[in-house]
C-alpha cells in the first residue's frame, strides 16, 4: 500500500515516536519534496525533525505536475497541494493530510484521505500498538490540538471510555 504524507501528520508522529508505524503499515510512504523541506528546514526547525531526517524509508520525491500543483494552491498551502498532486501522481492508496480544507479537497477528486489519528486507529487494528489513548494524549501534551468531541469519538469508537 502506497501512502503520500504531509507535514502536519509527519510532524505529530515523530513528536510522540511513531513514526516508524507509517513504515509498518505501507510498502512505501512519500513525502513531496516542498513538504519535506518545511519540516527538516536549518530555518524553521519544525519539532520532530531530527527523527524525520533519520527515517531514511521516507522517500522523498519532487512534484512532476507543477500545474495541478499550482491550480490546488489557490486554495490550499503548498504542502497539501503537493500531497494532492503526487498522489494523483503516484496513484497512493492513501494520502495523510489533517487539515479539514485539504481532506475535502482531496476525497472529492476521488483520493483516500486519513489523517494522523487515522494512522494510530490503523495501528491499532494491526495491534502495532496496544491502545490509542496514550497516543493522542501525548500528541496533546506535545501541543497538537485535537477537539474534545473528536478525541471521545475516536476513544468511544476503540471501546477505551464509555
Amino acid at each position: 500500500m502506497i501512502a503520500v504524507i504531509n507535514a502536519s501528520p509527519l510532524i505529530s508522529l515523530a513528536l510522540i515516536d511513531q513514526i516508524d508505524l507509517l513504515q509498518k503499515i505501507f510498502t512505501s510512504v512519500y513525502v513531496p519534496g516542498h513538504v519535506y523541506q518545511e519540516v527538516v528546514d536549518e530555518e524553521t526547525q519544525r519539532p520532530g525533525a531530527n527523527i524525520i531526517r533519520q527515517a531514511v524509508w521516507l522517500k522523498v520525491i519532487p512534484i512532476n505536475d507543477e500545474i495541478t500543483t499550482g491550480i490546488l494552491s489557490y486554495q490550499l498551502d503548498r504542502g497539501e497541494a503537493e500531497v494532492i498532486a503526487l498522489g494523483c501522481e503516484m496513484k497512493a492508496d492513501l494520502l495523510i493530510i489533517d487539515e479539514l480544507k485539504g481532506r475535502k479537497i482531496a476525497r472529492h477528486l476521488g483520493l483516500n484521505v486519513s489523517g494522523t489519528l487515522g494512522i494510530l486507529l490503523m495501528a491499532r487494528e494491526l495491534k502495532l500498538i496496544p491502545d490509542i489513548k496514550p497516543c493522542i494524549d501525548q500528541l496533546i501534551a506535545k501541543g497538537i490540538w485535537i477537539s474534545e468531541k473528536l478525541y471521545n469519538q475516536v476513544l468511544k469508537m476503540e471501546k477505551e471510555i464509555d
